[in-house]
């Protein structure tokens, strides 16, 4: 059996296992039928799917790091967790009706969600090669299209079907997982695309330049009715990394960690930029971008930065969404070259 069969039986298993776990926490039956196992690109799982959908980001961790991803309709994602926690039908068809994804019923489904990562979790560590766990650590709602990161773009291993509840039908489930995680080729792609499919011109760009420094000299002053984020492990190391250019930089500061309500802190605030600064560059951190963006929009220009990076490390930065890189420790210059070169300084 080669590797891509013997995933093909193991997700099925997984499926079903899911179904059954499903079932049990709501008290009614839930299905998953139709199911379709194998490669596919981002865009061929988004191009059956209509109006909004939930994301459940699981961080990979164990034999491989990166982030797998499930996705279901926005009004199943309520119907699911609405279910759960025993919402009357009235109000149900109203949340539906609304998309109210929020709450406690967003909490539930995400109970729902983490027992999907349990049950990949429990069947990847008895039974496949690697040995992988897998936690949901975000839950987004999102518009899937050619031009969403979300989901960056690129070739998953992804297992789609559709979902019924007591019989009645729901919609389409699909789990995305990095083929490299499972140890699974991509067809004619070369090792740099394997790591990370999607890698452009520019990414391949920041990569040349996150080796070099970007200096400039003077303080800066940035629009004052724009805010800076500085994101970190820790509020206290978020500080830390601001310490060091915030005497030669007028602007209105938020140190937060990873987290954060992002949405909350920035309520009502344009954000000009954000600095994710990792003490550590890893998959984890990096994947924090994505929740980031979900907060301040894809347009605000964000600098991952970090000690020790390397060309596959960029190259994930870039994949979910970071504008340039900053090697870590930085000077004062190099951090405001950065902000002079992304961000809307005043009068600019």
């Amino acid at each position: 059996m080669d590797r891509l069969a013997y995933l093909n039986k193991l997700s099925q298993e997984i499926i079903e296992k899911l179904s059954e776990e499903v079932s049990g926490l709501l008290g009614q039956d839930f299905t998953v039928d139709d199911v379709q196992h194998g490669l596919r690109s981002r865009d061929e799982v988004y191009a059956p799917l209509s109006g909004k959908q939930v994301l459940s980001a699981l961080t990979v961790s164990g034999d491989a790091e990166g982030v797998a991803y499930v996705v279901v309709g926005l009004k199943d994602a309520i119907t699911l967790g609405g279910t759960l926690i025993l919402l009357p039908p009235d109000e149900m068809a109203a949340r539906r009706k609304k998309q109210l994804f929020d709450g406690e019923v967003s909490d539930a489904y995400g109970e729902i969600a983490n027992i999907m990562a349990g049950v990949y979790t429990a069947v990847f560590i008895e039974h496949a090669d690697p040995k992988l766990h897998f936690k949901k650590t975000d839950l987004l709602d999102f518009n899937p299209g050619p031009n969403d990161s979300t989901i960056p773009p690129g070739t998953y291993y992804a297992s789609s079907g559709q979902t019924k509840m007591d019989g009645a039908p729901l919609g389409s489930l699909s789990i995305l997982i990095p083929p490299q995680l499972l140890k699974l080729p991509i067809p004619g792609a070369t090792t740099e695309e394997e790591e990370a499919p999607e890698a452009s011109k520019e990414a391949k760009e920041a990569a040349a330049a996150s080796r070099g420094s970007q200096e400039a000299s003077g303080p800066i002053t940035l629009d004052s009715e724009g805010l800076l984020m500085i994101v970190s492990e820790t509020q206290q190391s978020a500080e830390a990394f601001a310490r060091t250019f915030s005497d030669q930089c007028q602007c209105n500061l938020a140190c937060l960690h990873f987290q954060e309500d992002f949405q909350g802190a920035i309520r009502g605030r344009k954000v000009l930029g954000v600095f994710l600064a990792m003490r550590e560059v890893g998959e984890r951190g990096l994947a924090s971008i994505i929740k980031i963006q979900s907060a301040v929009g894809e347009k605000t220009p964000l600098i991952a930065a970090g000690p020790e990076w390397t060309r596959k490390t960029v190259l994930q930065a870039i994949k979910y969404g970071a504008l340039d890189i900053l090697v870590t420790p930085a000077s004062t210059g190099e951090i405001l070259g950065k902000i002079r070169r992304h961000m809307q300084t005043e009068g600019g």
